[in-house]
């Protein structure tokens, strides 16, 4: 299970990162305005009765916010537009 959590905690970091990336592109063809229009949250999909691989993905993400992986990640997004504010686990 050790190794599942890290594989998962690996898998969810390349998909946060790739998708602040794509976010940030120098030749995209939208303005980044001062003030916030909207906020939005995000959930993470699991198959109904996998309770095993939801307890083990929550645990892992409360774990990286706890440690500070999670903003130590976050804070190299922050000049391409993340707000930290936004992410609703981390302790600021």
């Amino acid at each position: 299970m050790k190794k599942m959590t890290k594989v998962i905690s690996l898998v969810l970091a390349l998909v946060m990162c790739l998708a602040l990336c794509a976010c940030g592109k120098k030749d995209a063809s939208y303005k980044m305005l001062d003030e916030k229009v909207s906020t939005e949250q995000y959930a993470i999909g699991f198959l109904k009765g996998n309770t095993e691989l939801r307890d083990a993905v929550n645990a892992e993400l409360l774990k990286m916010a706890e440690d500070g992986t999670m903003l130590e990640i976050a804070q190299k997004y922050v000049d391409q537009g993340l707000v930290l504010d936004s992410l609703c686990l981390i302790n600021k």
